[in-house]
């Protein structure tokens, strides 16, 4: 099933007109029509009653409309967190420090610093020796930092630097 079907059926049942959903979407009316009936034959029910002069959803396509109008959100929520995520804006990072950097400031500095930017950004502090750190950063699990606060790679789920 198409999205761009879901969004037609949604234009149509806001303006039942074909004339004026097509000029909505920016396509021709022959081809709303077409995709309209496709998605009908599709779903196997009829979603529109037609007649020369009106277009009236059915019962079935009252139910589909609803359902496809909460398809539609999700599928824009997904393309948002996706975007997000990879521009570094969200997901998660795991830090591993050795107790005595509490106390230089650097580490909080850095994690406020980036906070303010990237409030979705969760943090995972472990306090970790040293071997274990250089570990967990050959295996992937931790993510080099430098004393500036910049990762020597990605940090989040995106390719956005810390």
């Amino acid at each position: 099933m198409e999205l761009r079907r879901l969004r037609y059926m949604s234009v149509l049942a806001e303006e039942l007109h074909f004339g004026r959903a097509a000029e909505r979407l920016g396509i021709a009316q022959p081809a709303l029509t077409q995709h309209i009936q496709a998605l009908e034959r599709e779903l196997g029910v009829e979603l529109f009653h037609r007649t020369k002069r009106s277009v009236k959803l059915t019962v079935a396509g009252r139910v589909t409309l609803n359902e496809a109008i909460r398809t539609l959100q999700q599928a824009e929520k997904t393309m948002l967190v996706a975007r997000q995520a990879g521009r570094g804006e969200l997901g998660h990072i795991e830090i591993g420090y050795v107790g005595s950097a509490i106390f230089t400031g650097v580490l909080s500095k850095a994690i406020s610093r980036f906070r303010r930017d990237n409030p979705l950004v969760e943090f995972r502090l472990n306090e970790i020796g040293i071997i274990q750190q250089l570990d967990d950063v050959s295996s992937g699990q931790l993510d080099p930092l430098s004393g500036e606060g910049r990762s020597r790679r990605a940090c989040c789920y995106g390719s956005r630097p810390f």
